[in-house]
């Protein structure tokens, strides 16, 4: 028998799942989980000190800028990263030096850094390299090896997701199937942001399963929705409250406005008084948990990162497309060069209706339409970069649910 143990949002959240060994192997045998290098393999700055040298290490470039010194000179502002994560890096002009690198950073992606570990502000702020030494690594390097992973294993979130789907009602069932099969390849490793939440690789999967997990709490765990949306109000209270103390004690106390919580238990509150108000309607939980799983999934086009199959994921959209000319250059975590320009959230419908249209599933329409509703509504404010306003229950549900998971993992990443 295979156990699955974990917790969500403090514990509040239990995750107890027992698999048999051959239902194990035929999940897995459908959704293979992707094998990432061990973190400890690669250079971690939070391991070193101000002061101390990095000698060669490999890096991933993420971004540069070439910015403006306060007497007219120039500098090198860049992001690198390993399966460490991402750190700040920085090059001073010396005789034409601010320009030789920057045309060697349009060129390629993967480079071998020498330099010196600063922090600033001194014993609080970041920990970056002041950079000596660059060049073009041209060894065998796995990028995927650069690039930050989850630390929770992969085979487990995909055994609990796929069991949570197995459970809901048809047609809701199909769907969610047939779309985690077409798209597990990208889905099952793409992050779900650049830097705001879950911004490593399968980041994206594990920040729909915590999607899943709350709904589940929600229609599950307590006497009714309303009650059990409650308790998990009460949660964030107390990580905020907890937040606030923390940073009275701080020696450096961050502005409110980068505390983690800030405002979200009253938007949480807010949101909640909008699903009492339609406490007399019916929540379609089968079809919310289907709108979860595709509420990111667009993600798979918004974000670009190297080692991902740059061409095949837009061929699921536009197979007759002319690709010739589409070749980004490997990166860490960015928007990509076609999708960045469109946004997840109608890529998202846009799936849905790949999997509907491919596999002749029929859904009522109004389904059709709180799908891509609860998809197109999902940030909660326009502000927000939601495509629509909240207006059925299931969109205000999915707004608050995957509010909560991503304050929650901004503010835990490892839970």
């Amino acid at each position: 028998m295979h156990t699955i143990k974990d917790s969500h949002l403090a514990g509040v959240i239990a995750v107890d799942i027992e698999v048999i060994p051959e239902k194990k192997e035929e999940i897995l045998r459908e959704f293979p989980a992707p094998v990432f290098p061990q973190q400890e393999v690669a250079f971690n700055i939070n391991e070193k000190k101000p002061g101390d040298y990095a000698e060669k290490i490999t890096v991933l470039l993420n971004s540069f800028s070439i910015e403006a010194t306060s007497n007219g000179g120039k500098w090198l502002k860049i992001e690198l990263s390993n399966n460490n994560g991402k750190f700040g890096a920085k090059m001073w002009d010396r005789n034409g030096s601010v320009q030789r690198t920057a045309e060697l950073l349009e060129t390629y992606s993967i480079f071998q850094v020498s330099g010196k570990i600063e922090q600033f502000p001194k014993e609080t702020g970041p920990k970056s390299i002041i950079i000596e030494g660059i060049k073009e690594y041209t060894g065998n390097a796995n990028a995927f090896e650069l690039l930050p992973a989850t630390e929770k294993s992969i085979e487990d979130l995909t055994i609990e997701l796929v069991t949570y789907v197995e459970e809901i009602q048809e047609p809701y069932k199909t769907v969610a199937l047939k779309g985690l099969k077409t798209y597990w390849t990208e889905f099952s490793t793409k992050a779900a942001a650049r830097g705001h939440h879950h911004a490593y690789l399968s980041g994206l999967l594990k920040h729909t399963l915590g999607l899943i997990r709350i709904i589940r709490f929600i229609r599950d765990q307590k006497a009714n929705p309303i009650d059990a949306m409650n308790t998990l109000i009460d949660v964030a209270y107390k990580q905020s409250r907890d937040e606030s103390l923390y940073n009275v004690n701080a020696e450096v106390p961050v502005r409110e406005r980068d505390m983690v919580w800030n405002g979200t238990v009253e938007h949480l509150r807010t949101v909640f008084n909008e699903v009492v108000r339609r406490k007399n309607e019916e929540i379609n939980f089968d079809l919310l948990v289907l709108a979860a799983l595709f509420h990111d999934m667009g993600k798979m086009l918004e974000y670009f990162n190297a080692g991902e199959s740059t061409v095949e994921k837009y061929k699921w959209l536009y197979p007759n497309a002319d690709f010739s000319t589409y070749n980004p250059k490997p990166s860490g975590i960015i928007m990509d060069p076609i999708g960045g320009g469109t946004g997840h959230i109608i890529f998202s419908t846009m799936l849905l209706q790949q999997i509907l249209v491919k596999e002749n599933i029929v859904l009522k329409i109004e389904d059709i339409g709180k799908l891509n509703h609860c998809i197109a509504a999902h940030h909660g404010k326009l502000e927000w970069g939601s495509a629509a306003w909240m207006e059925k229950p299931e969109a205000f549900i999915i707004h608050f649910v995957d509010l909560l998971d991503a304050r929650w993992e901004k503010a835990d990443p490892i839970n």
